[in-house]
C-alpha cells in the first residue's frame, strides 16, 4: 500500500463531509480549497517546494491602444449633443512587434509558469499531485478538479481584478456599488470586499461586453476599458467566446459540480486540466497574454 494512504483517504473523508454540508457552492469550493491546501503542506519537502517557486512580478503597463488588426477596437461612448442618441468612436494603435511576436510563438503554459503567482503554481502543482495519488483509489477526484479551479481565480484576482482595485483608487464608485451586476467587483476595488468569485467576474464581463449604457455611464466600466488598452492583447478579456465563456464553462462544469453531491472522475478532472493549462484552449496561458504589456 502507498505511503499516502491515510492522508489521501483523510483528504476524500473531509471533502466529502464539505460536500454533504449546507454551505453555498462558493463557501464549499473555498472550504476544500483551503484544505486541500493545508494538506499539501503538511511535509517540511511540500514547503521547501512551495518556497522555491517565483512570485509574479508586478504587472507593467505601456502606452499603446488596443490594435483594430488584433481583433479588438476600444470603443469611447459619448452622448450626441442635442440628439438624444449614443455615438461610438473608435481609435487603435497596433501594439508592438514583441507583443505580437510573443502571442504568436508561444504554445504552452509552462512557457510563462515562472511568471504567474507564486499561489496559482501551488494550486497547479497540488492538483497534479492529487492525482497522481487518486488514481491508486475509486475516490472522488473533485479536491483535484478544485484545486484547477482555485488556481485559474487566483491568477485572475491578480492579473485582472488587483490592477482594476488599482485603476479605481480615487475615484468614486458610489453608483457602482448598488448596481447588481458591477457591486461586487465595485466593493472589491473600493477595499470593501473579498475578492469576487468566478461566477461574479463572469457577470461583471457580460455587463462590460453588452451593456453599451452602462459603459457610457460607469466609472467602474471606463476604468476596466482604460486599463485594457494598457495591454495589447486584451481583445481576449471583451470576447464574448473570451474570458467571459471560458469562466462560465470553468463553474459549470467543474467547480460546481466538484462542490456539490456530485462525485467526479479522472476523466472529469482531465477535461478540467487540459482546459485550464493544455492545449488547445489553454485559458491560463490566454489569460496571462491578454494582460500582459
Amino acid at each position: 500500500m502507498p505511503s499516502f494512504d491515510a492522508p489521501i483517504l483523510r483528504v476524500a473523508r473531509h471533502v466529502a463531509d464539505i460536500k454533504r454540508g449546507g454551505k453555498s457552492i462558493e463557501e464549499k469550493a473555498e472550504a476544500i480549497g483551503k484544505f486541500v491546501t493545508s494538506f499539501s503542506l503538511e511535509t517540511r519537502a511540500d514547503r521547501r517546494r512551495a518556497a522555491k517557486r517565483s512570485v509574479l512580478p508586478p504587472i507593467a503597463r505601456i502606452r499603446a491602444k488596443i490594435a483594430e488588426n488584433h481583433g479588438f477596437v476600444l470603443e469611447k461612448e459619448r452622448r450626441e449633443k442635442g440628439a438624444g442618441v449614443d455615438k461610438v468612436e473608435q481609435a487603435a494603435i497596433a501594439p508592438s512587434p514583441r507583443v505580437m511576436e510573443e502571442a504568436v510563438t508561444m504554445r504552452s503554459l509552462e512557457e510563462v509558469m515562472h511568471k504567474l503567482h507564486t499561489d496559482t503554481i501551488l494550486f497547479l502543482h497540488t492538483a497534479d499531485t492529487l492525482a497522481a495519488a487518486l488514481r491508486e483509489y475509486d475516490l472522488d477526484w473533485s479536491p483535484a478538479v478544485i484545486m484547477l479551479c482555485k488556481a485559474f481565480e487566483k491568477e485572475t484576482n491578480v492579473r485582472l481584478l488587483l490592477p482594476l482595485r488599482a485603476k479605481t483608487c480615487g475615484r468614486d464608485l458610489k453608483a457602482d456599488l448598488s448596481d447588481e451586476d458591477l457591486g461586487r467587483v465595485a466593493r472589491f476595488c473600493s477595499a470593501a470586499g473579498q475578492p469576487p468569485e468566478l461566477g461574479t467576474l463572469g457577470r461583471f464581463l457580460n455587463t462590460a461586453i453588452h451593456s453599451k449604457r452602462r459603459r457610457a455611464s460607469s466609472i467602474l466600466l471606463q476604468s476596466f476599458y482604460e486599463l485594457m488598452s494598457d495591454w495589447p492583447g486584451s481583445q481576449w478579456l471583451v470576447d464574448e467566446f473570451g474570458l467571459e465563456a471560458a469562466l462560465k464553462k470553468l463553474t459549470k462544469e467543474f467547480r460546481n459540480p466538484a462542490a456539490h453531491i456530485e462525485k467526479l472522475s479522472e476523466r472529469d478532472f482531465g477535461n478540467c486540466r487540459n482546459f485550464v493549462r493544455e492545449a488547445p484552449e489553454i485559458v491560463m496561458l490566454k489569460l496571462f497574454l491578454a494582460t500582459s504589456r
